[in-house]
């Protein structure tokens, strides 16, 4: 027996916190007017030879053979005039599931993806804290990798090196204590790094990183400086310094890039009240937004009471095409101390290592395109109606996030030749994350009826 079939998917999804029907008396149609007896997207699992819904506690020896349907907008109405050229679909269901060919039953919870973060320095009185040396050229290596960025780039793994050579402090009047030397020396670091970055007034095409500054202490020299605290949600706007013509570069924050502040405030030292602290190239034109705001000057930097102990680096998201079929976004970067640091004593630490997550409702969306919305079409629907498809149910809006169930089974059919032919199938049920009605719904009738098959199967709890 053999196959070489393309395994055939489809997606179920549950919305509205609703049980599932598995009551041991509902049909799945009713025989005489034709409605599904199902509410939009509810679930029901129903035995394959009877239509009637499983109960709860039924094994394989009730019922051999299952499917799972969803109900639609039209389950109540099957009949109603269609939307040309597609035709209703009251429900959607799973292919038959055979307890005797079911090789997985698996379960997997949302987890939401994260930002690679870095941390350089440490506290002025720290031994871990940048040092401070005269007449030094101090770099650091920002190596990107990641699957968009290895796409668009090849072997030419892209690299930054954000630099400042430190002047004379020791005859410097201005620069009289190590705190306003190491202020100076991160600050131009900090600048040197954001005018790299894609982030940067002009520079679309630069790398996927945010450098921020940061006072640990909140120690003052600033009227009203923005802290942590201000960019821990999404939709927070940072302010990262001024341009030399005075224009404030800002990045407003995604929720995974916010999350990420939450973590580095969690795993480090760093508080939700230690200040950021913006940089301004030259003195600030006037009337620009530069010249009344608070930030660190990269020329004059430590001669207030303003400190710099830490930047903090954030690997952004990689872009998006129109039309994207890639469902990666994140990228990772690798710091080095190249010059001029300490290597033995300053530290340069990953905070949060980046994660692409997984039950995303637009990577599902994705899949959907790719498999479900492609096995909607008949072989009666001229070339031209596969330009309209079916919308998916899947919710890429609010709260965009789902836990996902997977069964993997299989048909036997006979080829010509008389051989036995393996026909794959996957049902993949979604349930959108905190609706434990569902879910327990769910589990109740699914786990007692994998648990019962001649290959049994472990109970799957989310």
């Amino acid at each position: 027996m053999g196959s070489n079939k393309r395994r055939r998917e489809k997606i179920l999804v549950a919305d509205g916190n609703v049980t599932v029907v598995s009551n041991g008396s509902t049909t799945f149609e009713n025989a005489t007017s034709g409605v599904i007896n199902l509410s939009n997207e509810q679930l029901g699992v129903f035995d394959a030879e009877t239509g009637v819904a499983l109960n709860v506690g039924d094994t394989y020896a009730d019922s051999p053979k299952i499917f799972i349907a969803q109900g639609t907008s039209t389950s109540a109405t099957p009949f109603s005039t269609p939307t040309y050229p597609l035709q209703n679909r009251p429900f959607e269901k799973s292919p038959v599931i055979d307890g005797a060919n079911v090789t997985r039953w698996a379960g997997v919870s949302y987890s939401a993806p994260l930002n690679n973060t870095w941390l350089l320095g440490g506290e002025q009185a720290d031994t871990t804290a940048v040092n401070v040396l005269d007449e030094t050229r101090y770099m650091l290596s920002l190596k990107f990798d990641g699957r968009r960025t290895d796409a668009l780039n090849g072997r030419n793994q892209p690299v930054i090196f954000p630099q400042f050579t430190t002047p004379d402090y020791s005859v410097s009047t201005v620069y009289t204590s190590t705190i306003k030397q190491r202020t100076h020396l991160l600050a131009n670091l900090a600048q040197d790094c954001n005018k790299k970055s894609k982030v940067w007034t002009g520079n679309p095409a630069g790398s996927q990183i945010l450098a921020i500054l940061v006072d640990e202490d909140a120690t003052g020299g600033m009227s009203s400086p923005q802290t942590l605290a201000d960019i821990d949600a999404a939709n927070d706007v940072l302010t990262l310094g001024y341009t030399d013509g005075g224009v404030a570069v800002t990045h407003t924050m995604t929720a995974t890039e916010a999350a990420a502040i939450t973590a580095i405030i969690a795993s480090s030292d760093l508080a939700l009240t230690s200040n950021i602290l913006p940089t301004l190239l030259v003195t600030a034109p006037a009337g620009s937004a530069a010249a009344t705001a608070d930030g660190v000057s990269v020329e004059t930097a430590g001669t207030g009471t303003t400190e710099a102990d830490h930047i903090i680096f954030l690997v952004l998201d990689e872009g998006t095409a129109y039309y994207d079929r890639v469902s990666q976004l994140k990228s990772r970067v690798v710091i080095g101390m190249r010059e001029g640091f300490d290597i033995s004593t300053v530290a340069c630490t990953e905070e949060q290592r980046m994660f692409e997550g997984q039950g995303i409702a637009a990577d599902w969306e994705k899949r959907y395109q790719e498999f479900d919305s492609l096995n909607k079409f008949d072989s009666v629907q001229p070339p031209s109606g596969e330009t309209y498809q079916h919308a998916s149910h899947i919710d890429t809006t609010t709260p965009g996030t789902y836990d996902a169930y997977t069964i993997e089974s299989y048909d036997l059919e006979e080829t010509s030749s008389g051989e036995s032919s393996r026909v794959p199938f996957v049902t993949q049920i979604l349930v959108e994350i905190g609706h434990t009605v569902t879910t327990a719904a769910l589990e109740d009738v699914l786990n007692p009826w994998f648990n019962s098959l001649p290959r049994s199967r472990a109970a799957v709890e989310l």
